[in-house]
């Protein structure tokens, strides 16, 4: 995560569980994982970090586990949530108990 995002890069904790939600080649929820730790790194990791030869995203989420639906199927079987109080541009946002055990469930039944 960039700088800009360090205040919410602080409130993730050990155990929360972070959806992927992709904008491009399409719209929905591809994923989600859990949170093991986070760290700030110095050490460039991403190939625009490692071609300007320094750290852009310095805030690094390390997952425990991640689900995810396989790339050549996110077309198919892509989850598309109700968006209702949901910017999906925005980086990290909290979502709702209830929103985020029926994203699960959804994700469990598409995923790897």
């Amino acid at each position: 995560m960039s700088p800009a995002q360090l205040k919410s890069w602080e409130r993730i904790r050990p155990g929360d569980t972070v959806f992927f939600y992709a904008t491009a080649p399409v719209k929905g929820l591809i994923g989600c994982g859990t949170v093991g730790k986070t760290d700030a790194d110095e050490k460039p990791f991403w190939p625009q970090e490692l071609e300007k030869g320094h750290v852009i995203w310095p805030y690094r989420i390390r997952f425990s586990s991640v689900t995810h639906i396989s790339p050549h199927d996110w077309e198919s079987k892509r989850v598309a949530p109700e968006r209702t109080g949901i910017v999906f541009q925005r980086a990290f946002q909290p979502v709702a108990q209830e929103r985020a055990e029926s994203w699960l469930k959804a994700l469990a039944k598409v995923a790897v």
